[in-house]
């Protein structure tokens, strides 16, 4: 019992080293490969395409200066027609929507009264929704 424990841990041992040994054995790149792919500009193996890509140009110098564009986005802050910048911008045109539509036609004091004349039910007791 003890020797087959002996053997297999050795196996182990020996299939572990030579995995280590195989991995070792593939030289590095020399330098002048290294800068020859990389003029290249072609993704290596395990790279994103994408990441070499260049992003979006600049369409050209701006026709205003940084002095009009400040004013301008002030005024439109002022008016209360600048739309937030970000990812979420669409978010908040979304739940500006949501606000104009949940405006209610009644008065607090009409919700007020109207809440007051509802029939009471005892804790627990469930009522049915009014059909409409």
């Amino acid at each position: 019992m003890k020797t087959r424990f002996a053997l297999s841990a050795i196996v182990a041992a020996l299939a572990v080293l030579s995995q280590a040994a195989i991995a070792q054995t593939t030289a590095p790149a020399a330098r002048a490969d290294v800068k020859a792919d990389a003029k290249t500009g072609a993704p290596r193996a395990g790279e994103a395409p994408f990441a070499t890509q260049p992003g979006p140009q600049a369409s050209g110098p701006s026709s205003k200066t940084r002095a009009e564009r400040k004013t301008e986005t002030k005024t439109a802050a002022d008016a209360g027609t600048l739309k937030p910048a970000g990812e979420a911008s669409h978010k908040a045109d979304d739940k500006a929507e949501k606000m104009k539509s949940a405006n209610s036609t009644k008065t607090r004091a009409e919700r007020k009264a109207e809440t007051k004349a509802a029939p009471k039910t005892p804790a627990g007791e469930v009522t049915p929704a009014p059909k409409q």
